[in-house]
């Protein structure tokens, strides 16, 4: 199934997003950066260590492999895991699988331990 958009109106859309909201992506980092510590403080440390792999993966492989595959800022797209991929040659998008399977498992790990822990009580 083809979308209703080519190529080029499809990265034309990060390219008007990101030079219409300039700069204030390094401000919504800064504030990402300190909520993703805070909750870090009393997490598991599988859930830190995955948590950490996904957000080093966020802000610096995945624009990594994006550059290396010819993408570039402006028009560079933003974690967007769906038809993007294969449809439009977004490759660094085939790696999110396997953050979302990282993710379901500590979520769920700790979600059991939630439960061992409150049926205990």
């Amino acid at each position: 199934m083809r979308p209703p958009f080519t190529t080029e109106q499809f990265f034309a859309v990060f390219r008007d997003y990101n030079e219409a909201v300039w700069p204030t992506q390094i401000a919504l980092l800064a504030i990402a950066a300190r909520m993703n510590s805070s909750t870090f403080e009393r997490a598991p440390r599988s859930s830190i260590a995955v948590g950490t792999l996904l957000v080093l993966y966020a802000l610096v492989f995945y624009p990594a492999i994006g550059f290396a595959l010819g993408q570039r800022y402006p028009a560079m797209p933003t974690l967007i895991a769906s038809y993007a991929a294969p449809g439009f040659g977004v490759g660094e998008d085939a790696e999110l699988i396997v953050a979302a399977i990282a993710a379901i498992i500590v979520v769920g790990r700790g979600t059991d331990r939630a439960h061992l822990a409150h049926a205990a009580v």
